[in-house]
């Protein structure tokens, strides 16, 4: 196979349900040459099943296993270092593309270099939010038509835009800026939540063209079924260990590396928001389940203790 266009790079956990849905929705693109690149992260259902044989019938498809599993940070990575294009496209594996994406958004990178901006970073294009069981989808993420030439031309759009995002699905990355992000975090940071903040503040800081269409070529799934209400909440509890580790992480970052005031702020302040919102969450679920009041003035406390550091932190930028 010659090299790949874009590499596609879909982690995988526990999936058995919708990973069919994301190969075909790669195997389909209307762009033949790409690689797509399925990360094993050791679950126990039968995602892997289904993935192999999709493998045996398409030799685009490689599989990579994890030794043990590792979460969606460092499964991307593994995915990233072993991917052949210049280009990587992340797909959750309960989400999938419009079988057009990846033909997009090579034109728009060929297109990028005939302007003379042959280091078109970040091309960010838009989201569908998809409900599972309704079948309903409804425009979640599109920003007008954009091309930014550096970071601080950037940066001053990003810290006045009414609703920003900082996903890494809906974006099309080179994949030498991803290499320097990955050299500035932390190896050993395992997180199942905020690592796309984490990530995306670390990308937006190493890379100095963006582009964004109003085409809307990645569909989210929204998935409505409950786990149960004690499953639910020791769920949000790891999330919220996550939320810790990756505002300390970024926290360290900018003060080492000295990155752009303006993306920081506007990262710092979406993720305590997100970290507060979940904190309401876990303090309703743990109301209505009676759980002792140490385990709730645990996380009271954890919250003040964080949200003041960085509010401190903050007014220092």
């Amino acid at each position: 196979m010659n090299k790949p266009k874009i590499s596609v790079i879909i982690p995988v956990y526990n999936v058995e349900k919708f990973v069919s849905q994301a190969l075909e929705s790669c195997i389909n693109q209307t762009l033949r040459d790409i690689e797509i690149i399925v990360v094993d992260d050791c679950g126990n259902d039968r995602s892997m099943e289904i993935v192999r044989g999709y493998a045996k019938q398409d030799e685009r498809i490689r599989i990579i296993r994890n030794s043990k599993n590792l979460k969606p940070l460092l499964s991307r990575n593994i995915g990233a270092i072993t991917s052949q294009a210049d280009y990587i496209l992340f797909l959750d594996a309960d989400d999938f593309l419009d079988i057009g994406t990846c033909e997009k958004m090579y034109e728009i990178i060929q297109n990028g270099q005939n302007d003379n901006c042959e280091n078109l970073d970040i091309v960010v294009f838009g989201m569908y939010r998809f409900f599972t069981h309704s079948q309903e989808v409804i425009k979640y993420q599109v920003y007008e038509e954009n091309k930014f030439q550096s970071l601080k031309d950037y940066a001053e759009w990003f810290y006045g835009v009414k609703y920003p995002w900082w996903n890494l699905a809906g974006r099309l990355i080179k994949k030498e800026r991803y290499f320097e992000t990955l050299e500035i975090i932390q190896k050993d940071i395992q997180v199942a939540m905020a690592e796309d903040g984490l990530v995306s503040y670390v990308l937006w800081n190493c890379s100095e063209t963006f582009y964004h269409t109003e085409e809307i070529l990645y569909y989210y799934r929204y998935n409505e079924e409950s786990s149960g209400q004690t499953k639910e909440i020791n769920r949000l509890r790891s999330y919220l260990k996550d939320y810790q580790i990756v505002l300390e992480e970024i926290k360290r970052i900018y003060i080492e590396f000295n990155f752009n005031k303006k993306i920081t702020k506007v990262f710092l302040q979406q993720l305590m928001h997100e970290y507060a919102k979940m904190c309401h969450e876990v303090k309703m679920l743990s109301g209505r389940l009676s759980i002792m009041d140490k385990f709730k003035e645990y996380f009271r406390k954890k919250k003040f203790i964080l949200q003041r550091k960085m509010r401190i932190f903050l007014s220092g930028i």
